[in-house]
C-alpha cells in the first residue's frame, strides 16, 4: 500500500486524472488475469 500511496502523490501532483488511471493500472499489474487479456 505504501507504493500505491507514493504513486498517487507523485501522479496526483502532475495530473489528477492520471491518479485514477495509475492506481487502476498498478492494481491490475499486481496480478490480475484480465490485465494480460486487455494488454494482448
Amino acid at each position: 500500500h505504501g507504493a500505491r500511496t507514493l504513486f498517487r502523490d507523485v501522479f496526483a501532483g502532475i495530473d489528477p486524472d492520471l491518479d485514477a488511471q495509475v492506481e487502476f493500472g498498478a492494481f491490475q499489474k499486481l496480478g490480475d488475469p484480465t490485465t494480460k487479456r486487455q494488454a494482448a
